[in-house]
């Protein structure tokens, strides 16, 4: 008796009962004693026996000539199977090398970014300074040529009186010192 299954694949109840002859419900008996290394659910949920465990039905069961039914597979096939798996992981070690050296250059771009970013600030600092420096000495250069002092400048001359002459007696005070208020002369300077 020959079948097309495979030692890797899982059987459900009905099958294994149509397998080796007997009842749906004398397997599922044998199914439940199982171990549950045995067992497994399939994709629709259904419980199934892995080929290990039909193995041990096999035995259990005191048929060994269905285990000749089926095939199993030679070493041949496993070493092509290796050998997929080798040329599988060589192929993703070649990505991974691509990967880190992908992530290796974006570091080293944005390391390039951060530092023009720095150099660009740093210059717009500088900049920002010497306008608010070449600012500042426009306005003191044009406060400087409207108030060049003379001597008498800090003084109140009689034609700025209008009309209101001081007695000869009195003292002539500096502009600044007759525009302070009485609270001023309290506070310290």
């Amino acid at each position: 008796m020959t079948t097309d299954r495979q030692p890797k694949e899982m059987l459900t109840v009905k099958e294994l009962a149509e397998f080796f002859g007997i009842s749906r419900q004398a397997m599922r008996k044998h199914v439940d004693n199982l171990e549950p290394t045995f067992l497994a659910k399939n994709s629709l949920g259904y419980k199934t026996v892995l080929w290990s465990g039909v193995l041990y039905l096999a035995d259990k069961l005191g048929r060994p000539e269905l285990l000749e039914a089926f095939e199993i597979p030679d070493t041949a096939s496993s070493d092509s199977i290796e050998t997929k798996l080798l040329a599988q992981l060589q192929q993703k070690d070649v990505q991974i090398d691509q990967l880190q050296s992908l992530l290796a250059q974006q570091q080293k771009l944005l390391d390039q970014q951060q530092q023009l970013t720095l150099q660009a600030n740093k210059q717009i600092l500088l900049l920002t300074s010497q306008e608010r420096f070449s600012d500042d000495l426009n306005k003191e250069s044009n406060n400087n040529t409207k108030k060049i002092k003379t001597p008498q400048s800090g003084y109140e001359s009689p034609s700025e009186h209008k009309g209101n002459f001081a007695p000869e007696n009195e003292v002539v005070r500096p502009k600044q010192e007759r525009q302070k208020k009485w609270w001023h002369f309290f506070r310290e300077p």
